[in-house]
């Protein structure tokens, strides 16, 4: 058949050059192709994001996330204070150089114009007692890199809570958004059977408005869901990183304690902000002896070897210096600028301990009313799934009983309006539940990767012991 179609193509054109043929048929060729990919095109551009879990979701905003990675930066930024503060401990090694041009004139050694010395020299210097500033200054970064750790695992906590709220969202919000498209198209149909009835006089002009009312009620409801809905997706993909695709409802396998006392002991032990506040409180006591060593003496041993070429007066071709000693000084007066950042560092001391104090407050409060709320999300789920039960049971009634003429109209739209409220409500319940469970979770100080079970927890321990070791020469970061 192809070749019937070919023949009858190039029929009229046997009279025409053979390039113009082939320009004719490529012509051709390209009309076909050129609609098919621009639709594989538009198809491609259609597709969906994939079926996404609240899972796979956190790892990936684990990994991902923007200002998660910049809290890990400055975590690992301040680790190198701890280097900083070890490099008292150790020696300090310098060598240097010069060459000058020396004219000596009036000596008792004659008259050297224009000589030229080298000179070459080594100086080691090993601090001895630096009136207990190394390890103030030691202790000060251990305990302050342990308060920026625990910043970090507030942040990363913070963040799967954000995650699942976020995620809970998009799912409520699409859900009351298809529930709301739902109910308009039942109103619609209800509205038109409403004006078919009283076309044949069996209902009221009052039963249509009424009826109308209800269906630009559900209209102006779709559309105010259907903007709650896209503000969802937005700030999903913000925090995420992926615009949303189709959710699950998550399964949470991980639990808190059954009671209140259990949650708040918890707390008090692991919450990383209020960890993070008792470091820096301790950082900020080993901050006022590293001041105070300023008043005290210093030791330190120095030792030095330095060779000249042509030294002048030019009584020799070349001279070698060692030396070696102690050396020792101590502060008598500095216009009291040291005494006054003691008295501050004992300011920042006595603020941080009343910062830990606020903290211990605010967390304890976070932990009764997330507890409070999950109880109430659960409660709320169980009189919910009564009440959208109660709710299908009393519509399927009363839309019969109207079909006989016991019920007026608006008894059948009550009905339907209250069984939506009733499943919107048992949505935002279920919502509620896994949002207050992850923000517990978070308040306690157990929502780690580890729980969540991407991230082992002898991985944690040794990205910490990397932080506290020993990094003298090494320059490169991760």
């Amino acid at each position: 058949m192809c070749r019937v179609f070919l023949r009858r193509l190039f029929l009229p054109l046997d009279k025409v050059s053979m390039p113009i043929r082939f320009l004719f048929v490529f012509v051709i060729l390209c009309s076909i192709a050129i609609p098919s990919a621009a639709r594989a095109a538009n198809a491609e551009s259609d597709q969906t994001p994939p079926f996404q879990k609240l899972e796979e979701m956190l790892r990936y905003a684990y990994g991902h996330n923007p200002a998660l990675n910049a809290a890990r930066s400055e975590w690992q930024a301040k680790t190198e204070s701890l280097a900083q503060a070890r490099a008292h401990w150790l020696p300090s090694v310098t060598a240097g150089a010069n060459v000058m041009k020396v004219d000596i004139e009036g000596t008792n050694f004659g008259t050297a114009k224009g000589s030229t010395s080298k000179m070459i020299e080594l100086l080691l210097t090993q601090p001895l007692f630096r009136g207990g500033r190394t390890v103030a200054e030691t202790d000060e970064a251990v305990q302050t890199i342990l308060a920026q750790r625990a910043i970090l695992e507030a942040a990363q906590q913070s963040l799967f809570a954000d995650v699942a709220t976020v995620y809970m969202d998009v799912l409520r919000d699409e859900a009351l958004l298809s529930l709301n498209e739902n109910n308009m198209l039942v109103l619609l149909r209800q509205l038109q059977a409403v004006r078919v009835r009283f076309d044949v006089g069996d209902v009221t002009k009052t039963d249509v408005v009424q009826a109308e009312s209800r269906y630009a009620r559900a209209k102006a409801d779709h559309v105010q869901a259907l903007a709650t809905a896209n503000a969802s997706r937005a700030r999903y993909e913000r925090i995420i990183g992926q615009k949303p695709g189709t959710l699950g409802y998550p399964s949470v396998t991980f639990s808190v304690p059954d009671t209140l006392p259990e949650a708040l002991a918890a707390s008090e032990r692991q919450n990383p902000s209020l960890l993070a506040s008792r470091f820096l409180h301790r950082a900020s006591k080993e901050g006022i002896g590293k001041t105070f060593g300023e008043l005290l003496p210093e030791l330190s041993f120095f030792a030095g070897w330095d060779r000249t070429y042509d030294p002048q007066p030019g009584l020799v071709p070349e001279s070698t210096n060692k030396t070696i000693g102690v050396s020792a000084s101590i502060p008598l007066y500095s216009g009291g600028a040291v005494r006054s950042r003691v008295r501050e560092a004992k300011y920042t001391a006595n603020q941080r301990y009343l910062e830990s104090l606020d903290a211990g407050q605010n967390i304890r409060e976070q932990t009764v009313a997330d507890w409070e709320a999950l109880a109430a999300a659960r409660a709320e789920i169980t009189a919910r799934e009564v009440q959208v039960r109660a709710a299908e049971t009393a519509r399927k009634s009363v839309h019969a009983e109207m079909e006989v003429g016991a019920r007026t109209v608006l008894d059948s739209l009550d009905a339907d309006q209250e069984y939506l409220d009733a499943r919107v409500e048992l949505v935002r319940a279920r919502r509620n539940e896994i949002v207050a469970l992850f923000a517990l979770s978070r308040t306690m100080g157990i929502l780690t990767p580890d729980l969540l079970g991407f991230v082992d927890e002898d991985d944690q321990k040794r990205l910490m012991e990397a932080a506290l070791e020993w990094k003298i020469l090494g320059m490169d970061v991760d």
